[in-house]
């Protein structure tokens, strides 16, 4: 035939009746190109949708042992290009003896011992999903998910800052509320990446999408803190301790553990943290081993007679001879010892879902961490000072010198503790609703602790 142009390759159709000398219909036909010796555009048998494939292809070498390199479907190259290939092709086979199927065999290996995104994604879950909780678990794996989708085929390598911000904004947009935590999971896997020698190590972060601090942009999400506490005016307490109380779990029941927040004005892990051995039952008091900051802030809360009857209640041995975590993990480890628990899943992911849990339209249901809040408030509006809740809950109030109340701390969180435990009380005999007016001020307070 003529020489071979795009408007020829655009006609060209697979010829039913040409058979083979054996009479067997082929696998291909073939149309050379007269202008580069070897190159020719291959027609495939016609699939389902009635389209031919069509595909350059290069033959080179010996006629007796003819070699085949694959350039690419037309459509994906025009003619020129495919040219253009195979001249370059002949020239390092002819002049070097550069076979390019041996090179593009080398690349395709080398290109598989490096990771693409969704194989580093893998890979990083399997290693983590040990040491994370399930609740974070969780979310990670959406945020993998959302990864891989979005650039799973690319190697991990060639992962830039354009596709993590395409990424954040998509996520943005769908779900506000994930998209810092997608940005998160990938500067987490960066790290991980760099750490393992699995990309890279002059390879860019792509999740830091700003450099700058200093102005607003559309990368930035603003962080809103949750302003939650039990609405006692409607009730709230009444509803959730008559909700928990249907929510039990392993013999442990819901309305112990959020009543112990509320006793002991805990942040969420320093309470799940708590050990046995933290206990005093000599001085009645729980010693908080794991405060912000660490353990040179550690303090003891006093148990009142609420808080003591709610731990004992958890086991049947006597609080002086037990051991371990207060509240073991649901899942013992490898070795068949219980860890201690690593979140309130139930509550998170089952217990807020409950119609009867009290709502706000802003905040939602009520968290754990919510809790610490509520007693923070329930004090202040019991006649309570600032800075006497901020003793209570473990930290030291501002500008005051540690001499100026470190003899008294132990004193201020016991009255504190009797302040909720009263309330408590109120709560259980109904009164919630007018037990601020009915409780007693904070100097009558003082005089009965």
């Amino acid at each position: 035939m003529a020489k071979i142009t795009e408007a020829k390759i655009h006609k060209l159709k697979w010829d039913k009746s040409k058979c083979t000398n054996s009479g067997l219909i082929p696998d291909r036909q073939i149309h050379n190109d007269d202008a580069v010796q070897g190159l020719h555009v291959r027609i495939y048998p016609p699939k389902a949708s009635g389209n031919s494939n069509k595909v350059f292809y290069l033959s080179y070498g010996p006629s007796i042992n003819r070699k085949y390199y694959r350039i690419g479907a037309w459509g994906e190259w025009t003619l020129r290009q495919a040219r253009e290939k195979s001249m370059v092709i002949r020239r390092e086979y002819y002049e070097n003896g550069t076979d390019p199927n041996q090179i593009k065999k080398h690349k395709t290996q080398e290109r598989r011992a490096r990771p693409t995104v969704k194989q580093l994604v893998d890979q990083y879950l399997d290693e983590k999903i040990s040491v994370w909780s399930p609740n974070y678990t969780m979310n990670s794996r959406r945020h993998a998910r959302l990864l891989a989708d979005a650039c799973g085929s690319s190697l991990a390598e060639e992962l830039t800052i354009d596709h993590a911000k395409k990424l954040f904004l998509k996520i943005n947009k769908e779900t506000p509320a994930q998209a810092e935590q997608s940005r998160i999971f990938g500067a987490g896997l960066y790290n991980w990446a760099i750490d393992g020698e699995k990309v890279p190590s002059k390879m860019r972060n792509p999740f830091v999408l700003e450099r700058s601090r200093g102005q607003k942009s559309q990368y930035r999400v603003e962080q809103i803190a949750r302003n939650r506490v039990l609405e006692y005016r409607k009730s709230e307490a009444t509803q959730l301790f008559d909700m928990l109380e249907d929510h039990t779990n392993a013999g442990l029941n819901y309305k112990t553990v959020a009543k112990l927040y509320l006793l002991t004005g805990f942040r969420n892990s320093e309470l799940r943290k708590s050990r046995w051995e933290d206990v005093d039952t000599g001085e009645r008091t729980l010693k908080n081993t794991n405060p912000k900051g660490g353990k040179k802030n550690a303090y003891k809360i006093h148990l009142c007679d609420t808080a003591y009857q709610l731990l004992g209640s958890l086991e049947e041995k006597h609080m002086k001879f037990r051991t371990g975590p207060i509240f073991p993990s649901e899942k013992p480890r490898s070795d068949g010892d219980l860890g201690t628990r690593t979140g309130w899943y139930r509550w998170d992911m089952g217990i807020a879902d409950d119609p009867r849990m009290p709502r706000c339209l802003k905040e939602g249901p009520v968290h754990i961490h919510d809790l610490r809040r509520t007693v923070a408030i329930w004090l202040q509006i019991a006649g309570e000072t600032v800075d006497n809740v901020t003793i209570f809950k473990g930290s030291k109030p501002k500008n005051v010198t540690e001499q100026a109340y470190m003899y008294g701390e132990e004193d201020i969180r016991k009255r504190c503790v009797l302040i909720v435990e009263k309330l408590l009380t109120l709560i259980q005999l109904g009164f919630e609703e007018t037990m601020f007016e009915k409780f007693p001020n904070s100097e009558t307070t003082r005089s009965n602790s």
